[in-house]
């Protein structure tokens, strides 16, 4: 994984993957701290904040990845 001063993050979770779809982007995303996988919609609101939602997280990389694609 990156180094946690350039690693993009979305709370606990170090981002893995993204790509851009209209005004939103899909992360896939890893939490070293508890061994977990996470895939989520990210947007901002009108004042720039980031929103992530739709979010799903799973121990099982597959599963993950079976949403995420």
């Amino acid at each position: 994984m990156a180094d946690k001063e350039t690693a993009r993050m979305a709370g606990d979770y170090e981002i893995m993957q993204s790509f851009r779809m209209g005004g939103t982007t899909m992360l896939i995303g890893y939490n070293p701290g508890d061994t977990t996988y996470m895939t989520c919609y990210q947007d901002y609101d009108f004042l720039g904040n980031e929103r992530f939602s739709e979010a799903i997280g799973s121990e099982s990389y597959v599963e993950i990845m079976d949403v995420f694609l």
